[in-house]
This record gives C-alpha cells, structure tokens and sequence, in this order.
C-alpha cells in the first residue's frame, strides 16, 4: 500500500494506479463496490478531495462507474469482458461474405459483444518494421489504415493496416470508411489477392500513448500481432498491426483442415 510521500507524481495518480492494478489483478472484482471515500482517504493519508480526483482518473479510464439511490450509493468496478480474437477466421473469405461487418466485430457479436471503430487514413513513409515486413525501402510511401477500436463503447484496442501506396492509390483503402466487401476483395480486384500470411506476436509494454489512448492500467503489457501478406506472385502487399492489451485479449489459431 503507498504512503502519501513515495513515490513520484501526484499523490492522487499514484493513488488510481494503485487501485487500478487492484482492478487488473482482481483483487476488486467487476460489479465489486469499491471501499467508501472516507475509507480510502484514510487507508492512504489523504484528504477526501484527493480521493474523488484519484475516482475521476479510474472513471475516465472506464474503470470504474458512480452510481446514486437508496441503498447503490458508491463507486463499483465496471465489468469487462475478455475477448478471443480468432486470427485465423480474420481471413476467411466465406465469413465476411455472410457477414454485413467485418471480422472483429463479428468475433464480438458472437460473443456478446458490441464494437465499434473510428477510421482513420494517411499516406506516411514506411518505418524500418513496415519496411521489413512489406519488403520495401524504408521511407518509401504507404498507404495507411487505422481503426481505435471500441468494446460496449469503451477504447479496446487499434489495428493498423499498411499498403504499398503505388498498388492501392486511387482505391477505397485511401477512403476513411468500413469496406463492407474487406480491403482483401479490394486488393484482389486490383490484381493482388492475399493468399499466403505470416504472423509475428511479440509481447512488450504498452507506449505512452497506447496507455492513454487505450486506459491500459499499470504493469499490463499488450501483445503486437503483425500480419504480413503476400499475393499470388509472392509480392507482400499489406502488412497489419494490432496492438492488444493483455488484460482484454487472448489469440486463438486453427491449425490444419477441419474438413478432414
């Protein structure tokens, strides 16, 4: 438990980072009522008004939710949910032919689920890990397609998707909407159909921004899952970046036919 002068940053950061890993880790379980201000304020050595702003770091972060009335008063751990992301079903041309959304919202709904995503385009010079992935120089241009993610409404998780600019310029990649048919229909269209992927996952702690951009809490890393994928004449031609907090994530694979 910290003491009102370790530590460094404000006393009431230190505070919501405390309770934070607490929510991470279970020890405060979802639905969980957390301990009244007054027991907070004295558990730490501080004062009330301390306690409410370290309460509005947890509540902006989505951690936690206030409610009023006879008998509910408090602050109670939101629920959240761990989500399974089929990697392998995300390239499954028959799934997003029955489906009016793409892959990961489907995953979501079949789980539960409600997602959504803010899309976002630009043309950008390939940094050495795109350039290595999409076997181009680096600097070169590419075509950039990114989505923040959202779960029941709260920041989940981005996915980054990047093109050689000379193979998608001019198509509805560049267009910051849904592409209801898959950005793989539009690649085959433009005489570069995916069909050979490889996967790179590497586990590491989340970037500043990731955490503010995502509320990942203290101590959580995030898993970096980067597909790489190549067309018929084994030219890479996308290259796509999730980053995934540990927390909210598990990756499942199908290995073999499930025909036979």
């Amino acid at each position: 438990m910290p003491k009102r002068n370790e530590g460094q940053g404000p006393v009431y950061l230190r505070i919501a980072d405390d309770l934070h890993q607490q929510i991470s880790s279970g020890v405060l379980a979802p639905r969980q009522q957390l301990p009244t201000e007054s027991e907070i304020a004295e558990r730490y050595q501080v004062s009330r008004h301390t306690v409410r702003q370290a309460l509005d770091v947890l509540r902006n972060r989505g951690l936690i939710v206030s409610r009023r009335g006879r008998g509910l008063s408090g602050h109670y751990v939101k629920e959240r949910h761990k989500v399974t992301y089929h990697a392998t079903l995300s390239e499954d041309p028959q799934r997003r032919d029955s489906s009016q959304w793409d892959a990961w919202i489907t995953d979501l709904r079949e789980q539960g689920l409600e997602g959504s995503q803010r899309i976002e385009v630009a043309v950008q010079t390939a940094s050495e890990l795109i350039a290595r992935e999409l076997e181009i120089d680096e600097g070169a241009p590419v075509a950039v397609r990114r989505r923040l993610r959202f779960v029941n409404g709260d920041p989940d998780s981005t996915q980054t998707s990047y093109y050689p600019l000379e193979i998608v310029q001019g198509s509805e990649i560049l267009i910051p909407t849904d592409i209801q048919r898959g950005a793989s229909k539009v690649l085959a269209e433009l005489g570069h159909r995916p069909v050979d992927h490889e996967d790179l996952i590497i586990t590491r702690m989340p970037t500043p921004q990731e955490i503010e951009e995502l509320r990942i809490g203290p101590g959580v890393p995030v898993f970096e899952h980067i597909r790489s994928s190549r067309d018929q004449s084994g030219r890479r031609v996308r290259a796509v970046v999730h980053i995934l907090p540990g927390d909210r994530y598990e990756i499942r694979y199908t290995v073999g036919n499930k025909h036979e």
